[in-house]
């Protein structure tokens, strides 16, 4: 209480943030045909990353992106709409219904295994309900005009100033872009921004896997209350791209990899040279690591793009861990890579024809 006079005055009472409700339902079914495969990426996935996997989910298909801690590893599966032999999805009211945005939520990828662990000529279906809690907040940030540098575009801001705080002028307003050097003035003002943040209601949420066969099997699957950020995929315009039979590219990378812990991969006119290496006080070096060349019209290379010459180097470790090595999972491989830069390995499965299964590896630097 505050004295004003000889008046008491409560103290006025906080806002509470206004919150939002959307409500979710949804279903897919994944066929017989594609159970094993699906089991041994999923389990794949289990080993390389953390137990939550964040999905998200629009009309037309289903994606999963998980990095590893290190940001040296990165898978991406999607899922189109036509594999599935039932796919429904419905925004039964709310921000999200409104927004048109992809629904994304995190789930427990060992419930999963679980529940389809020792199950064949089985149809799996995860169903969902999910209520979401949007919390609306006002966050006050500086807009400066012009919002970004007349000269190279990079955003306006104090981090991006040259220029000194005391050496800005009387107003504050003189700016040099820490780019490209363009000078001028910048004047900012403080705007209020709406933002939302959003998680899942543990209260009427809930996903469940259900296994059809002889037996009918139904299993929860834990769900994490906070929604997931999608990573973004890597953008590079890749120079030099090859295909494998991948059971003999895995047999003879295996072979390779019990001698080294690294390797070097590089293009020739005859087809593709992958060099074991060693790494000894921070230097690498190929000596006792072995070598392969696999030409085009060996059988094992069915494709080869790129006239460049490129060469890169990758833990072979990781590598290893990322190639198909279960017994009919894919058929073929494609590696598409550029010196000194990440490498994409995607995976040509046969019963799941219009899926999209790849990984993304980031390179050792390793010189010249």
């Amino acid at each position: 209480m505050k004295a004003v006079g000889d008046q008491l005055i409560k103290p006025k009472k906080a806002r509470k943030p206004p919150e939002f409700k959307s409500y979710v339902e949804g279903k897919i079914v994944f066929p017989e045909e594609t159970l094993d495969a699906i089991k041994k990426v999923l389990a794949l996935t289990s080993t390389l990353f953390n137990d939550e996997i964040p999905m998200e989910l629009e009309n037309h298909k289903l994606s999963v992106r998980v990095m590893d801690p290190s940001s040296k590893l990165m898978v991406e599966y999607i899922f189109p709409k036509s594999i599935f032999k039932e796919f429904h999805l419905e925004y039964l009211r709310g921000k999200l219904r409104r927004d048109k945005q992809p629904l994304r939520f995190s789930v427990n990828i060992s419930d999963i295994l679980h529940a389809i662990r020792d199950v064949y000529n089985a149809t799996v279906t995860i169903e969902f309900k999910l209520t979401f809690l949007h919390v609306r907040k006002v966050e006050r940030k500086i807009v400066y005009k012009p919002r970004n540098c007349p000269k190279c575009g990079l955003e306006v801001k104090d981090d991006n100033n040259k220029r000194e705080a005391g050496k800005r002028g009387k107003r504050g307003n003189l700016y040099t872009c820490i780019k490209c050097g363009w000078k001028g003035k910048a004047r900012g003002k403080y705007k209020d921004f709406k933002i939302f943040e959003d998680r899942i209601k543990g209260d009427g949420s809930s996903v469940l896997v259900t296994v059809n066969s002889d037996v009918k099997e139904e299993y929860p699957v834990t769900l994490c209350a906070a929604i997931p950020k999608m990573i973004p995929v890597p953008t590079i315009d890749f120079s030099t791209s090859q295909t494998f039979i991948s059971k003999e590219f895995c047999k003879k990378i295996e072979k390779l990899g019990r001698l080294c812990d690294f390797f070097a991969i590089s293009n020739s006119k005859e087809g593709i040279v992958i060099e074991g290496l060693s790494k000894d006080r921070g230097c690498y070096n190929n000596k006792d690591c072995g070598r392969i060349t696999i030409r085009k019209d060996s059988g094992i290379l069915l494709n080869t793009e790129g006239r460049k010459l490129q060469r890169a180097a990758f833990s072979m470790g990781l590598f290893k861990k990322l190639l198909p090595r279960s017994k009919g999972i894919a058929d073929f491989i494609k590696l598409d890579w550029n010196t000194d830069q990440l490498i994409r390995i995607t995976w040509q499965v046969n019963t799941l024809a219009d899926a999209l299964i790849r990984f993304f590896l980031a390179p050792e630097l390793i010189g010249k």
